[in-house]
């Protein structure tokens, strides 16, 4: 078994960049400029590493202090405009060929859209702008671990695409607890591994895409079903990010989907009643959360 790498994870005394070596279980719908080209770029890691650094410290300082904004004086510095303390650099290692892949694997209808397939590695390395402080590099290690193992890349992230992993990771149930009961992960955000065990990634992203529409305003099949729309919803211009994350990470036993459910500032919505909706429509997702005890409020 391998631990994810600690030379990704360490201060830099030589001025070498650390680096860590990550891989992409699922297809990732990354693009720049243009939208048929999947690239790596540093500038969406960054936005991921913010994200997790929000949910582990919240807002405000403890962000800015990291990788900086353009709303500075709202949390004690002189200027609006506050560099990033860490600047990040992505290569992808090796030859990864894009290829089209179906947006979601239980609904061919939905479209397909070029990606950066499974199997994709990728070497991360950052260093620090300013003077080295072991507090911020201990917090962003810390974010760092939390992205690979809870997180993802790119556009159907919450829905398992484009799931990032230590590159050749595969802890047992039991060492994959003890690793994230080390984050500062908050008591709003809960965190389980489903039971089903599969042997591709692509099986357990069919499953975590096959869920129940979110109502929006002027749609819905199930409108009144999802108080609160744990599971997000896109209707027009109106949008919300489904507060239910799902990812694929690799096992002793095999792949399994991780879930997230994040009810940070009461946003998480009435996620049990979700998941009454889902196994009435006969969604295996619904067994899985339900296993996990997600159906509980």
């Amino acid at each position: 078994m391998v631990e994810p790498s600690s030379n990704g994870l360490a201060a830099n005394p030589s001025n070498v960049m650390p680096a860590s070596r990550i891989e992409l279980l699922t297809p990732c719908f990354c693009a720049g400029v243009d939208p048929k080209a999947p690239e790596l770029r540093a500038a969406s890691v960054r936005g991921q590493l913010r994200f997790w650094t929000r949910v582990l410290n919240g807002a405000g300082k403890p962000e800015y202090s990291l990788f900086g904004g353009i709303k500075g004086k709202a949390h004690g510095y002189p200027d609006e405009a506050v560099a990033s303390a860490i600047i990040l650099r992505v290569k992808t290692l090796g030859k990864s060929k894009p290829a089209e892949q179906p947006l979601c694997p239980h609904d061919p209808q939905k479209g397909r859209r070029a990606a950066l397939p499974a199997g994709t590695l990728f070497e991360l390395r950052w260093f620090e702008r300013f003077t080295s402080f072991a507090d911020r590099v201990k917090r962003f290690e810390e974010v760092l671990l939390t992205w690979q193992l809870l997180g993802g890349l790119g556009a159907r992230v919450t829905r398992a695409a484009g799931s990032v992993w230590p590159a050749e990771y595969a802890p047992t149930l039991a060492e994959f607890s003890t690793r994230l009961g080390g984050l500062s992960i908050p008591s709003t955000v809960r965190v389980g591994v489903l039971a089903k065990v599969a042997s591709k990634p692509e099986v357990l992203r069919e499953i975590a895409t096959n869920t129940v529409k979110g109502a929006g305003r002027n749609t819905g099949a199930i409108k009144g079903l999802l108080p609160g729309d744990p599971l997000g919803f896109a209707s027009g211009q109106e949008r919300k990010v489904s507060p239910l994350k799902l990812k694929v990470g690799r096992f002793a036993d095999g792949f399994r989907l991780i879930a997230v459910a994040d009810n940070r500032h009461q946003r998480g919505g009435d996620l049990p009643a979700a998941i009454r909706a889902m196994k009435q429509r006969n969604k295996p997702l619904a067994d899985l959360l339900m296993q996990a005890g997600f159906d509980k409020a």
